[in-house]
């Protein structure tokens, strides 16, 4: 008889950035993570799994606002009052560093139908229909070695599906703390039926191992997470075939604009490039970043931020990078905010040392305070 169901993970609820407040006063981008995973469950109660598999970093860090707490609980409430089994391992961001802090996730053990797995050690849940393995997150690298070392298979009668919270091989977010897959063991993923994993946030299917996937995380965390949906994997199990649906969610638009080669275009291309970009799609409530590359020293100031506004008008943010030409220096505005003098002194720093450095900026800055005394007389 083949079994189904969701495989969700790095919902990351508490998140927020820029902000930005709605008319209640809550921050925007903390909204959208909370509907992101309003949405999954939505999702989850149409599909009508038999069980939910959540594989670490439900919060956003190991002490989540009250609010993420609440949507967090009400979240849960709503996929057990239907009968559906939530199944959780700890992830590196939602599991404390300090043996002083108690993981949280105890809190949520308030129904026969929620199994959150948290102690750093390998638990096997068995039930008429299935057997997981799940491996939380874990702070020390010799217990997680050790955790690792107890993955095997002694029931091929059932399905055996593997939870992890980890880096496997390339795919790692480089962050403190973050345990990888060492390479030796790798092979045992393929005994599994599937194997869920969390961390990683992009859906991939590490083919190379099997049925090995990342469901990757349900809202975007950065700008480095643009191009691509984000969703949740619908997992079926018949005998030994494994199907898979990754189902997108619908999310704010998130898109990062680059335009290479600013050095061979005018300043009207470059504007145009950008605004037949951003018209692509839907502006209004979206997110954008802006990133102008090999710009010339000479024309770094050409394109001031405030070209931009008329396009993203409609848009809830946007920003601008700069990348100077033959360098991989980048300049962030995010306001119209740049300082051609804060940036002409950072550079004479680069460019001069010690007595040659001070002679030159001292020097630059009598120049410079007569030039503003003159914009001064001049504006009076």
């Amino acid at each position: 008889m083949a079994i189904n169901f969701i495989h969700i993970s790095d919902t990351h609820l508490g998140f927020s950035d820029l902000d930005i407040q709605d008319a209640a006063n809550k921050n925007i981008r903390e909204e959208d993570v909370y509907k992101a995973f309003s949405d999954s469950v939505d999702i989850i109660l149409r599909e009508k799994p038999e069980f939910v598999l959540h594989s670490g970093d439900i919060f956003h860090r190991s002490s989540p606002p009250n609010r993420a707490m609440i949507v967090a609980a009400q979240q849960l409430q709503r996929i057990t009052n239907v009968g559906i089994p939530f199944y959780m391992i700890a992830g590196n961001h939602d599991y404390p560093k300090s043996v002083f802090t108690s993981p949280i996730h105890d809190l949520y053990k308030t129904s026969d139908l929620i199994h959150i797995i948290h102690k750093e050690e390998l638990e096997i849940i068995e039930t008429e229909e299935y057997i997981l393995h799940m491996l939380p997150h874990t702070n020390s690298e010799r217990n997680f070695i050790e955790e690792v070392n107890k993955i095997k298979i002694n029931n091929t009668n059932k399905p055996n599906i593997l939870a992890m919270h980890i880096a496997v091989s390339s795919y790692a977010m480089n962050e403190f703390g973050e345990c990888v897959f060492p390479i030796d063991k790798i092979n045992i993923l393929r005994q599994f039926n599937y194997v869920g994993l969390g961390h990683w946030h992009k859906f991939q299917h590490l083919k190379k191992w099997g049925n090995v996937y990342y469901s990757g995380s349900t809202e975007r965390t950065s700008d480095t997470q643009t191009g691509y949906d984000k969703g949740i994997i619908k997992v079926s199990i018949d005998k030994s075939i494994t199907n898979i649906e990754f189902i997108p969610l619908n999310l704010r638009r998130y898109d990062k604009i680059k335009v290479d080669k600013c050095d061979l275009k005018s300043r009207e291309e470059i504007i145009e490039l950008v605004k037949a970009e951003a018209y692509s799609s839907k502006i209004h409530g979206g997110l954008f970043h802006i990133q102008l590359l090999d710009l010339p020293n000479d024309r770094i100031n050409d394109i001031p931020r405030s070209v931009f506004d008329d396009i993203f008008e409609e848009a809830l943010y946007y920003s601008v990078s700069k990348t100077i030409k033959g360098t991989k220096e980048s300049i962030s505005i995010d306001s119209e905010s740049f300082d051609l003098k804060e940036y002409f002194f950072s550079e004479l720093q680069n460019s001069f040392k010690g007595k040659e450095l001070k002679k030159v900026t001292d020097f630059s800055r009598k120049l410079w305070e007569e030039l503003e005394e003159e914009e001064e007389n001049a504006d009076q």
